[in-house]
């Protein structure tokens, strides 16, 4: 038994290593809302960040515009470079901090 348990550990370790310890346990398996929540980043407000276009996002933030479009479009959610955050939430009845 103290194998499987010390193999175990050893996998944890791995990935704590490499990922990084969790914030709480089992925070994998949270939902993103419950993880914000639990984290506190549900509280965290990005000023302005409506006013931005998407590609200015994107830039900021190092994310590739094309797959963040993509990923949109799969969430049936059009969406263009030069259209601001807030355009392309307030076409979903959204605000731009809300999750899509």
């Amino acid at each position: 038994m103290s194998t499987i348990l010390d193999i175990s550990q050893s996998f944890k370790d791995a990935g704590a290593r490499k990922y990084g310890e969790p914030p709480y346990g089992p925070a994998e398996l949270s939902s993103l809302k419950m993880f914000a929540q639990r984290t506190g980043l549900d509280r965290v407000i990005f000023p302005g960040i409506g006013k931005l276009s998407l590609k200015e996002l994107c830039t900021r933030f190092n994310l590739d515009t094309e797959k963040i479009i993509t990923g949109l479009g799969a969430k049936q959610t059009k969406a263009e470079p030069a259209q601001t955050i807030r355009e392309i939430a307030q076409a979903r009845g959204m605000e731009p901090q809300d999750p899509v």
